[in-house]
């Protein structure tokens, strides 16, 4: 009789941990593929997240630079500056690979967070070091109080007080103005996601 016990025990046991593995196994698969799951050949979006408002500034060539050049286009929004020398490069040299390789279906916009040297004669030698392409790419400029407000309320990213204090998160940014989704642009696995993505948007284009 106890032996019959002990093996029932046992087996109620293994039967738990095998449940318990196989919870936890689920829950980590869908943090690491929430909001955005590969299906065939596609990849689902995010439902919008906020509508990014109207903005304006000047850009590298000296062209003033308005929102509206952005509706009905799917772009990718990012904060920068021009002095810095760590993560900005690096998160460029990222952009100018996207931009190459998806500019025909996606427009960029990257603005300044350091807007008393970043002249637009500033602007224009770092856009040309960084391969930016006229109409793809834009680095804008705009008031310190404006581009504060922009990256806070209207693209929903960290507010830069000081220039090295912005977000280094690239805003997918979709054809009626709505963020769809955020990809740190330091992060080469989240990088590559937003790859799919804009593989996608590519497809249906």
């Amino acid at each position: 009789m106890g032996l019959h016990l002990h093996h029932a025990l046992t087996a109620l046991l293994l039967t738990s941990v095998l449940i318990c593995s196989s919870g936890c196994t689920n829950h980590q698969e869908g943090a690491q593929g929430e909001g955005l799951v590969e299906k065939s050949d596609s990849v689902k979006m995010h439902d919008p997240i906020r509508t990014v408002p109207a903005f304006s500034g000047v850009d590298q060539h000296g062209d003033v630079f308005t929102s509206e050049k952005l509706r009905g286009k799917w772009w990718i929004g990012s904060f920068f500056f021009t002095s810095c020398e760590t993560v900005c490069p690096m998160i460029n040299t990222e952009v100018a690979k996207l931009q190459q390789k998806w500019g025909k279906s996606v427009s960029f916009v990257s603005v300044s967070t350091d807007p008393d040297n970043d002249t637009q004669k500033v602007l224009a030698s770092y856009a040309k070091k960084f391969g930016a392409q006229k109409d793809v790419w834009f680095m804008v400029r705009m008031s310190a109080d404006s581009m504060m407000v922009l990256a806070e309320s209207g693209m929903g990213v960290m507010k830069p007080v000081t220039p090295a204090g912005h977000s280094t998160r690239l805003a997918l940014v979709d054809k009626d103005m709505q963020v769809r989704d955020y990809f740190d642009g330091s992060d080469s696995v989240a990088v590559a996601r937003l790859e799919q993505v804009l593989g996608s948007i590519g497809k249906a284009q």
